[in-house]
């Protein structure tokens, strides 16, 4: 009977068993949260046992170079937390932010996330992913850390994002801040004075400010009257 085991030698160093490899592939999966490639060749492991795990049926292959264990449930941020795992630099911004925080009850179709000016824009085949280049304090300022399903990612605050918005607002349109704006009223993230400061650093504190006297006042941003914002010269 043939043997399983890849006992023996390569290059005078002995050959671990395969299945105590594999076990170490799903260990280190389960640690992780979701996997990359990378993470199996810092921690020693050949891609060979990463395959064997797969073929097995002990991980589950996300995307290219991304794996995570097999049978694990999938929930309303999975998508957002491989991304983050391929973009590790990046930073969850705009609709995606607003969808994170429960301001957007669907998902985006197109998934934002903010990089530096200088750094490199990644290549992703696997989702809709739209990069936006931030400089400065515009892309430091205003970062939340967060672990989720064991996955490191970093998103803008609530107030962060909405300063964002009001930034990209002849992009996104002024319905995007209007819910934002509401949302974070709503779930008691609301903070006038981050909103102040994070609007200054991108540069639309006027607008903000507009906003800042319309929530203060108790009206709601709808309609004729929140279209009337864009109308007031600044």
């Amino acid at each position: 009977m043939r043997s399983t085991s890849t006992s023996g030698r390569r290059g005078g160093q002995p050959v671990v068993d395969g299945m105590a490899r594999t076990n170490e592939v799903v260990e280190l999966t389960r640690k992780l949260g979701v996997a990359r490639r990378v993470d199996f060749d810092i921690a020693g492991i050949h891609r060979q046992y990463v395959a064997l795990a797969w073929r097995d049926g002990r991980i589950e292959r996300i995307s290219r170079g991304l794996y995570r264990l097999a049978g694990m449930p999938r929930n309303r941020h999975s998508r957002l937390i491989e991304i983050c795992k391929r973009v590790p630099h990046g930073v969850i911004c705009l609709q995606s932010a607003l969808f994170y925080y429960g301001f957007l009850e669907d998902e985006p179709q197109q998934h934002c996330i903010a990089i530096d000016r200088k750094s490199w824009r990644p290549v992703i085949s696997d989702w809709a992913v739209q990069f936006i280049r931030f400089s400065g304090a515009t892309f430091t300022q205003g970062v939340v850390n967060l672990t989720l399903d064991g996955v490191a990612i970093r998103i803008y605050s609530p107030m962060k994002t909405i300063a964002d918005l009001l930034k990209y607002r002849n992009r996104l349109g002024i319905e995007l801040t209007n819910d934002a704006l509401l949302g974070s009223v709503r779930t008691n993230q609301y903070n006038p004075y981050r909103l102040l400061h994070f609007a200054r650093i991108c540069r639309v504190e006027a607008l903000a400010r507009l906003y800042i006297r319309r929530v203060g006042s108790g009206r709601e941003f709808e309609g004729r009257q929140a279209r009337s914002l864009w109308s007031e010269r600044l």
